[in-house]
C-alpha cells in the first residue's frame, strides 16, 4: 500500500508541475490578450473622438457605422440609472433626444423617446435631475465627501445619488 501511494503521489506531483506551466502559459497569453485589448480601446477612443469632431446636422451622423458598445459599460440597468450614467458625463446637461441617442450607442440599447419621458419625469419628482427649459441636468447633491457618505438624500432605490452619479459601470 505504501509503495501505491508513493507511485501515485510522484504521478500527482509531475501532474501538478505541468498544470502549473499550463497556468502560467495562458496566464502570459491573457496578459498580451489584455494589452491589446486596451490599445484597441484606446484606438477605438481616438476613432470615436475623430468621428465626434466631424460637423453633424440635425445631430445625426449616417456616414460612420454605429460604433460597438462599450462591454465594460453594458450591464443590466433601468433606464433611470442609464439617465444618470450620461447625465454624470455631461455636466452642461442635454436636451432628452441627446440623452436617448447617448445612452441608446453607450449601452447598446434601442430605448423609444416615449420610454423615456416618464422616466425623465420620475427623476425630476425625486429630485435627482431637473430641466432648465429643454436641456436636463443632474441635481447638485452637495455631497462633497464622496461615496462613503452615508447621509440620507435623495436616492435611487439601494443606490444613492452619489454612488449613481460616480459609479463606473460593470
Amino acid at each position: 500500500m505504501r509503495e501505491y501511494l508513493h507511485a501515485r503521489r510522484s504521478e500527482l506531483a509531475e501532474e501538478i508541475g505541468t498544470l502549473r506551466l499550463e497556468v502560467m502559459e495562458k496566464e502570459k497569453e491573457l496578459a498580451e490578450c489584455r494589452s491589446l485589448l486596451a490599445s484597441r480601446e484606446r484606438e477605438m477612443a481616438d476613432v470615436d473622438r475623430a468621428a465626434s469632431a466631424i460637423q453633424m446636422v440635425n445631430r445625426v451622423q449616417t456616414d460612420i457605422p454605429k460604433p460597438l458598445p462599450d462591454i465594460k459599460a453594458t450591464r443590466k440597468g433601468t433606464i433611470k440609472d442609464y439617465v444618470v450614467q450620461v447625465l454624470s458625463d455631461h455636466p452642461g446637461g442635454l436636451v432628452a433626444l441627446d440623452i436617448l441617442a447617448k445612452m441608446n450607442e453607450r449601452f447598446g440599447t434601442e430605448f423609444e423617446r416615449t420610454s423615456l419621458s416618464p422616466q425623465l419625469t420620475r427623476l425630476k419628482n425625486d429630485e435627482i435631475i431637473d430641466r432648465r427649459g429643454m436641456v436636463w441636468h443632474l441635481l447638485d447633491t452637495g455631497k462633497d465627501e464622496g461615496p462613503d457618505d452615508n447621509s440620507s438624500g435623495p436616492s435611487m432605490g439601494d443606490v444613492s445619488v452619489w454612488q449613481a452619479v460616480t459609479r463606473l459601470p460593470v
